[in-house]
């Protein structure tokens, strides 16, 4: 898989060459505002292309019934992927669920064709989800996270173009960096990670600490990049090892309350990272906790939580990731909605023990 990551070698590379029929996966910001439209269309020129623009914020079974009509009608032999973490995982689920009639028994029992459709290429345009290297995809079913695995879903090709970076809005930097930080820092306390994630989380961490403030507040060609390379890195990352409790407790928000995903993993990030800290005398992990936190205290060279904590503090505060719920409208009295929506396979994956009284605990008391 290469990265092309210059305007002029995405230009002029002549991967594209063999297709015919391309159908293009994106939202009209993503297409239009980053103006990829007009070095697609150049690029597929002579080609016969089909542009479906996606609708919703999150990826929803109802459009991804569409999505894979049209594409059942228009016959491609490539399917083009360009956007943030919805437009990637409707690309990679169209690819390897075929029939539109079985597709939401498919989701719930996580069953894909042996093959996939046609070879898949992925342009981001955010450095935050790094779903372009990883083997699965999520879905909503009537605000229920459904995820499906399988190494069919990976793309033949990535491109990362940093100019599009530039044209995002400041929150949209900075909900999807942080996502990208979280994802690594998750990894890092993930029952399945092993010496393979955690090498990808800590090589993904050292770009990410060093570039997230500027690409947020500041951004260039540069920082741009490298936020591409950290984002990928954490999707190797959690590719291995999955996320846990921020991520898991996350995903009610925004399908709720229609928070930016990396903005409502922040909203509880710190929360459950005291949480570990507080129990890692007492964990179910085989590894030991404290010691995955000298890892993360020494890439920010702090030399405890205290001191760990605050640089996050401040960082949300900088990049202006808003915390305080009841400014967002999250109230307690909403506790059994969002409980009912949270990713029990993720809650799972911490490093202790945590039931719904502790999440209830960790979301509204402090």
């Amino acid at each position: 898989m290469n990265f092309i990551l210059s305007s002029k070698s995405y230009k002029n590379n002549n991967f594209f060459s063999k297709y015919k029929k391309v159908f293009i996966i994106t939202g009209k910001n993503s297409f239009y505002k980053t103006r990829l439209n007009k070095v697609v269309l150049d690029i597929f020129k002579e080609k016969q292309i089909f542009v479906f623009f996606k609708k919703k914020e999150i990826p929803e079974l109802t459009e991804l019934k569409k999505i894979i009509l049209n594409i059942n009608k228009f016959q491609p032999d490539l399917i083009l992927g360009i956007g943030g973490g919805s437009v990637i995982d409707y690309s990679k689920l169209s690819n390897v669920l075929i029939n539109e009639k079985n597709i939401e028994h498919c989701i719930k029992h996580n069953i894909v064709s042996k093959k996939k459709r046609c070879d898949l290429v992925i342009l981001p345009t955010t450095a935050g989800s790094g779903a372009e290297c990883t083997n699965f995809s999520v879905i909503y079913i009537k605000n229920n996270k459904f995820s499906l695995e399988s190494k069919l879903m990976k793309p033949n090709e990535v491109f990362f173009y940093p100019k599009v970076l530039l044209k995002l809005p400041q929150s949209i930097r900075a909900s999807s960096g942080f996502d990208a930080i979280a994802q690594s820092v998750e990894s890092i306390f993930s029952l399945k990670s092993n010496s393979k994630s955690i090498s990808f989380a800590r090589k993904s961490l050292k770009i990410l600490f060093s570039n997230y403030l500027n690409f947020v507040l500041k951004p260039n060609l540069k920082n741009s990049k490298s936020m591409f390379v950290g984002s990928n890195l954490s999707g190797k990352a959690i590719n291995i090892s999955k996320t846990n409790a921020p991520h898991a407790v996350s995903y009610p928000f925004t399908s709720l309350f229609g928070i930016n995903h990396g903005h409502a993993v922040s909203l509880n990030f710190l929360k459950f990272m005291k949480l570990y800290y507080l129990k890692r005398f007492n964990s179910i992990s085989r590894f030991s906790i404290n010691g995955r936190f000298l890892i993360l205290f020494n890439l920010l060279k702090v030399s405890n939580f205290s001191a760990f904590n605050k640089f996050f503090i401040v960082l949300l505060k900088k990049v202006k990731l808003e915390q305080d719920l009841r400014k967002l409208g999250i109230h307690n009295s909403q506790y059994k909605k969002i409980i009912s929506y949270i990713n029990d396979d993720r809650l799972s994956n911490s490093p202790i023990y945590i039931n719904r009284k502790i999440v209830h605990d960790v979301i509204f008391k402090d």
